[in-house]
């Protein structure tokens, strides 16, 4: 700091303090190492609870879509490949995870082939989604009326 006194002499004291740049910048390291540290920790494969909510987020998604384009759209599932398709992604699951769905007949495509439809009018041809690994069981609930999309978690007795 720098006082100007009405002498005309100048004084110029010197104060022990960090700067807020510098303060910014050690921010940013500590942040840096902590998420790396996080990262390298908590870095898990995906777990059955991952892949449902990427499933349920593009039905959501698919949803939206025919509502919006005032059309119907299909995700399918395909029990060859452990596999959702949607419009613009598709979901791979894992071998050990095992697809069960109870829906309508007509909703059959093929063998291994499966639709879920979503109307323009928001409602859907419902059903439930099963999802099923060693541990636990999460199945996603298609209101056909309403068309809302919602999940039931099961962890199963060891």
């Amino acid at each position: 700091m720098i006082k100007i006194l009405l002498t005309g002499e100048v004084k110029v004291h010197s104060q022990k303090a960090f700067s807020l740049v510098e303060l910014l910048v050690v921010l940013t390291i500590m942040s840096i190492i902590v998420g790396s540290i996080s990262f390298v920790m908590f870095n898990k494969k995906d777990t059955l609870k991952t892949y449902t909510t990427k499933i349920v987020q593009n039905m959501k998604l698919v949803q939206q879509r025919a509502i919006r384009e005032n059309r119907q759209f299909q995700v399918e599932v395909d029990f060859s490949n452990n596999s959702f398709y949607f419009i613009d992604e598709t979901v791979n699951l894992p071998e050990d995870v095992s697809i069960t769905i109870k829906t309508a007949e007509r909703q059959l495509i093929e063998k291994d082939l499966v639709a879920i439809t979503f109307y323009a009018d928001a409602s859907s041809s419902g059903g439930v989604v099963a999802l099923e690994s060693e541990n636990e069981l999460i199945e996603i609930i298609l209101t056909w009326i309403s068309g809302k999309i919602t999940t039931k978690h099961h962890v199963k007795p060891v």
